[in-house]
């Protein structure tokens, strides 16, 4: 074995600042081994030392992965306080309990170690503060297996520090006005780094940094009426009057406009590898999202009828896509000789893709073939959808295509190129009544 590796057949002394201290990491952390598939990792840093949890975690198709997650700081520079800075036996127990809830909570939880945390040091519920009504709230949307994250980090910059130990019963709406203008002012925070503290920008300088910032004071107050909304249907909360119709910045979120021509699509294509060129094809005679391909199995196409069954969904609703004739010639082939459990669209013969990768081989190719970006899984399913509008299919079909509960999202993104539709259709078919 080679030397730099001689640690992982000797660890080191772990269980004190001074051995730590000595130790200078050539090939990344140390790990110690706690239970099968979980390990305990030390990582030396420039300014701060750190402890890690690597998880196995086996997956459906291909090889098992690791997952790393860095969450608190090793007590070399100061003594442990129990939250943020850890010794090594409290970094053992802080590890074994995430893995705990990780597993607990099930797949595609992450990081809910910070949001139970976030809500330990919370008073009895005498009075019921709006920081207990954010963490029931939070707590049912990980029961509902919704993505968390968004509403945690939003509720802990920005809602917690203004509102939290209010009692529900008194938020009123220059409360909550009061929260959200003040993102928009000057408590919009950056982080300077890693390790680093964060720091609130001064007042918006550009019109377009102001439009963002209204774009962040929306999505806060949709964070705050919802929690609010949850306390009220759950009978801690006996009026809704104090967030009820408190108005949202106006023309803060513009729809995007961005989808690709036939020029672009040939280009793109020819600049894609054999098994990019495979997905970026299902993605255009399906308008699926990225997940939706990602998990297509051979047994979801039914040749027979022309569809699709999607099953991993965004509102996890499964739904069926109708198929092209071509469409359908394009996924027999893609099945041919493989089984019915196999992946439809995998990479490297068995595996499945990956975000990150397919991201970035899309990026390259849409560079490679000189197209204006952004290119990426999104603008594939604008492009579906644009086609089909401008080909004067109704926008109840389109929506039901792409799996939208209503016509609302198609008219705010597609309106103009169903006004030039109607149009066309009006001047090549009216008659001249006079």
């Amino acid at each position: 074995m080679d030397e730099p590796y001689h640690f992982l057949r000797n660890p080191p002394d772990l269980t004190t600042a001074e051995a730590r201290l000595k130790l200078r990491p050539r090939v990344g952390p140390y790990w110690n081994y706690l239970i099968p598939g979980v390990s305990l990792g030390y990582s030396r840093g420039v300014r701060a030392s750190l402890w890690i949890l690597r998880r196995r975690e086996k997956q459906s198709v291909g090889r098992a992965k690791n997952r790393f997650k860095s969450f608190a700081f090793a007590d070399d520079y100061d003594p442990p306080d129990g939250d943020e800075i850890l010794s090594y036996d409290q970094a053992r127990a802080r590890a074994m309990e995430l893995y705990v809830r990780a597993r607990t909570n099930g797949p595609g939880k992450r990081d809910v170690g910070k949001i139970y945390r976030m809500f330990d040091d919370l008073p009895p519920e005498t009075p019921y503060t709006f920081a207990h009504a954010m963490r029931d709230y939070l707590r049912f949307r990980m029961a509902s297996d919704y993505y968390v994250l968004g509403d945690f980090y939003n509720s802990r910059t920005y809602i917690l520090p203004t509102l939290g130990s209010v009692p529900i019963e008194e938020v009123t709406r220059p409360m909550v006005w009061e929260c959200v203008t003040g993102i928009v002012e000057s408590t919009v925070r950056v982080q300077t780094g890693f390790g680093g503290r964060h720091r609130a920008m001064g007042k918006p300088r550009t019109a377009d940094e102001l439009r963002r910032r209204q774009i962040i004071a929306n999505r806060v107050l949709s964070t705050i009426g919802r929690a609010l909304d949850y306390a009220y249907t759950t009978g801690k909360l006996k009026s809704d009057f104090g967030w009820r119709f408190i108005p949202k910045f106006r023309g803060a979120s513009i729809p995007r406009d961005r989808h690709l021509s036939q020029a672009e699509i040939t280009a793109l294509l020819l600049c894609c590898g054999p098994e990019l060129k495979l997905l970026v094809q299902a993605a255009l005679f399906t308008g699926c999202r990225f997940k939706e391909l990602q998990h297509l199995k051979v047994r979801d196409l039914e040749p027979r009828t022309g569809h699709i069954r999607i099953k991993e969904t965004k509102k996890r609703v499964p739904r069926v896509v109708v198929l092209t004739p071509r469409a359908r010639k394009f996924f027999s082939l893609v099945c041919a000789g493989k089984n019915s459990d196999d992946v439809l669209l995998s990479r490297n013969g068995s595996d499945m893709w990956s975000f990150s990768v397919a991201f970035t081989r899309l990026t390259n190719a849409a560079k490679r073939g000189n197209l204006k970006l952004p290119v990426n899984w999104n603008v594939m399913r604008h492009t579906y959808a644009s086609q089909a509008v401008m080909a004067g299919i109704p926008l109840n079909v389109v929506a039901k295509q792409l799996g939208h509960a209503n016509t609302r999202t198609l008219e705010r993104h597609y309106a103009h190129l169903t006004d030039d539709y109607v149009g066309e259709v009006v001047r090549d078919r009216m008659p001249d009544l006079t």
